[in-house]
């Protein structure tokens, strides 16, 4: 039977390759969109995360949901040895809030402590104006802040916090950098500072808000499972979905709609691949009404369609999958750049300028088993047809 069928394909070459051809270019499309996707939101996972919040935070219980400077914690030898014998990139913080000043402007601010030379968020790298702080007494400000308070590098603005033990902290640091990150929050409303500053502002007296985690390993997720059920009970661990929801939003909104304009290519091809099985089938009424006057049983016959289809669907899937690995290669070593407003524009959406695909074996295999699937359904109905007419009218049929 399976003889059979693969001759009956190339009784009409032409319709049999234009098939193939159209499957072929679907499974292209597909696992070049989806190899597009896959590693675009991979990457902007990364990117967004990698801008200040990290993968990851260690807060003290509380922290999370009612932000305030009281609920910190000490990184102590047994912390400190804890993260280290992770595989995990982190850093300690001080987070607070209060006004900067500069001439008879004043604006609240988010106001951050970082060490400089264990920072792992990318801020040293959107630097706009002047240069990342080295020492004491220098400050970092967002660029839409900075062009509020009508400052530029050089200048010196005032800080006034309230410390973590109710007494007022005043600092007048000089302004050494300009950042712009795309993230309004972080434009518009930060002040990064030494975490000695920030330990002196906020008397905070060697505590911190915060541990910054970062990984670009694949079983991050697993290893912080681990981490989590190490840390002391005083301790919480809030990743980058709970931090950052709005980023993970979008992604589903926009995998969402990717999804159905997926699902219509799908159907393109699948009522494609019905028309010629249509087609095959109309123009052989006669003959496959001599086969089951010889014997072949009505599920004979429907199996035979069904092999037919399935000997399309495996050679123009295998044909997409091979002309698609070089592709979704080329693509993955010279990722698709976005520049100018556009650029801009995705970065204010916490999405990277940059959209490589990702060579995964799971893609590959998933279009296969679709197209495979729809494959055999749509076989199922032209072998019901033509099975249902009585053998007489089928006998009489003429091209």
């Amino acid at each position: 039977m399976y003889k059979v069928a693969w001759r009956n394909l190339w009784r009409n070459k032409r319709r049999t390759i234009l098939t193939i051809s159209a499957i072929a270019f679907s499974v292209l499309v597909l696992i070049f969109m989806l190899s597009i996707e896959s590693g675009t939101y991979e990457y902007t996972k990364d990117y967004a995360t990698k801008i200040w919040n990290g993968k990851a935070r260690i807060f003290k219980k509380g922290y999370f949901q009612k932000e305030t400077i009281t609920k910190s914690f000490t990184v102590d030898k047994k912390l400190k040895k804890l993260l280290e014998s992770t595989s995990f990139s982190w850093c300690k913080r001080i987070d607070g809030y209060g006004l900067v000043s500069f001439g008879d402007k004043t604006y609240g601010a988010s106001i951050s402590g970082i060490e400089p030379e264990r920072e792992i968020s990318a801020i040293s790298k959107k630097i706009r104006e002047g240069k990342y702080i080295n020492s004491t007494g220098q400050v970092l400000v967002g660029w839409r802040l900075a062009k509020n308070l009508k400052v530029k590098v050089g200048d010196k603005i005032a800080i006034l916090v309230q410390g973590r033990d109710g007494s007022l902290g005043a600092k007048l640091l000089e302004i050494t950098g300009i950042f712009k990150t795309g993230v309004l929050d972080l434009d518009r409303g930060k002040v990064i500072t030494t975490l000695e500053d920030a330990d002196e502002l906020f008397s905070m007296g060697g505590r911190v808000t915060t541990v910054v985690l970062y990984s670009k390993t694949r079983d991050f997720d697993k290893k912080l499972n681990s981490l989590e059920k190490k840390l002391p009970p005083e301790l919480e661990l809030v990743t980058w979905q709970k931090m950052m929801p709005e980023l993970l939003e979008m992604i589903e909104f926009d995998r969402a709609g990717a999804y159905i304009m997926y699902l219509i290519l799908i159907m393109i091809v699948a009522f494609g691949l019905l028309n010629t099985l249509y087609m095959s089938t109309f123009e052989r009424r006669k003959e496959l009404a001599v086969l089951r006057a010889i014997g072949l049983t009505k599920g004979e016959v429907r199996a035979l369609i069904l092999k037919e289809s399935f000997f399309l669907a495996l050679l123009g899937t295998i044909t997409g999958i091979l002309i698609s690995l070089p592709v979704v290669i080329y693509f993955v070593k010279h990722p698709i750049k976005v520049g100018g407003k556009m650029a801009e524009f995705f970065e204010s959406l916490l999405f990277a300028p940059l959209m490589p695909a990702l060579l995964s074996w799971k893609i590959f295999a998933g279009v296969s088993v679709i197209i495979f699937i729809f494959a055999i359904i749509m076989a199922i109905f032209p072998g019901i047809r033509v099975t249902r007419e009585e053998l007489s009218q089928q006998l009489r049929f003429e091209k």
